[in-house]
This record gives C-alpha cells, sequence and structure tokens, in this order.
C-alpha cells in the first residue's frame, strides 16, 4: 500500500496557535481544482502509481470540509478501490457533508477536538464553536456506516488533567479511536 496526500484546500476557518495557516499570504491560499484532482488520479492510474487499496490523505495545513467538491474527490478515489482520509477540525462537517462523504466511501475522518471543555477547546481552537464541533463529532459517530472515526486532543499544559475525560467522551460517541497527543 502506498499513500499520497492531496491538500483539498489551504483555507481554514480557525486559527490555531501552532498552525501555519493563518499566517499564509493570499498567494497561498486557494482551492484545488477537482479537475486537476482527476487528472492526477487518473494519470497516476494509467502510469501504475495508485493502485486499488493504495491511501490519499484529502488534508494539508487548510480545512478540507471547506472543498466544495470534497465528496467528489472521495468518489473519485473509491471508485479505484483508493481509501480516503481527511482529519477535520468537525466545525463545518454537518450532517449533511456529512453524508455525501460517507457515501462517496469516506474511509476515516479523524476529528481535532482538542479540549473537553468550551474553555480549553477556546484556548487551542481559536475562532472554533466547541458546541457545534462536538455536535458534529457526536453525528458522524452515530451516522458513520463503514468509515472508521478517530477522536483526537492535544495535551498542553492546560489540559492534562482532562485525559480521563476525553477518553470516556469518545467513548461515549461511539468514536473508532481515540488519540491523545502532544503538541508539534
Amino acid at each position: 500500500m502506498k499513500r499520497f496526500y492531496f491538500e483539498p484546500t489551504s483555507y481554514c476557518q480557525l486559527k490555531c496557535p501552532l498552525c501555519p495557516t493563518p499566517r499564509f499570504d493570499e498567494g497561498r491560499k486557494g482551492f484545488m481544482e477537482f479537475s486537476e484532482f482527476d487528472r492526477l488520479v487518473n494519470d497516476a492510474y494509467k502510469k501504475r502509481l495508485v493502485a486499488s487499496g493504495d491511501d490519499f490523505h484529502l488534508y494539508g495545513f487548510g480545512e478540507p470540509t471547506l472543498h466544495p467538491k470534497l465528496a467528489d474527490m472521495i468518489a473519485l478515489s473509491t471508485s479505484f478501490g483508493i481509501t480516503s482520509k481527511i482529519n477535520t477540525n468537525g466545525l463545518d462537517c454537518t450532517a449533511q457533508i456529512w453524508e455525501r462523504l460517507r457515501e462517496a466511501g469516506l474511509t476515516k475522518a479523524l476529528f481535532s477536538l482538542d479540549g473537553v471543555t468550551e474553555r480549553d477547546f477556546k484556548k487551542y481552537r481559536i475562532g472554533g464553536d466547541f458546541t457545534r464541533v462536538r455536535d458534529n463529532i457526536a453525528y458522524a459517530c452515530a451516522n458513520k456506516g463503514c468509515t472508521v472515526i478517530e477522536i483526537q486532543m492535544i495535551l498542553f499544559n492546560y489540559n492534562l488533567d482532562a485525559e480521563r475525560i476525553f477518553l470516556d467522551y469518545a467513548r461515549s460517541v461511539g468514536a473508532d479511536v481515540a488519540v491523545l497527543k502532544k503538541p508539534r
């Protein structure tokens, strides 16, 4: 299995302190054209650079659910037997968007929660909406179909005492994987 990374967009609605995205100049921001993604995937498949069972990671510095054609990218990947993964802040992963991604064949979704209380969440996920993200995660977990749901929380000095609460939350919503990680 080979793993390929595509950045559907470099736009993000948040201003997380460790992320370079808020500091990108306008020349760095944009959306990958679906036609370009389609051309790259088809050319790579014809040249046998990608094959069924390979893995596409459809995320980079931006928030992939902002891309209006993300479900189409996933569907194209699925049509070639290629698995797909997104890493999302969950803010715009609404029920409507989730259903389109899941139905397109999304293999894995990683939600970055990074706080179990609104206070802790907002310290890192600047510009986020704690309740909305938790609602979107709960919806995705309750309607995951064959998609694997992973929730992660970055451990900072201000939320170290929340490990157990985070793991209990992930279990209570039905996440398949819960990850605690260090900042990098």
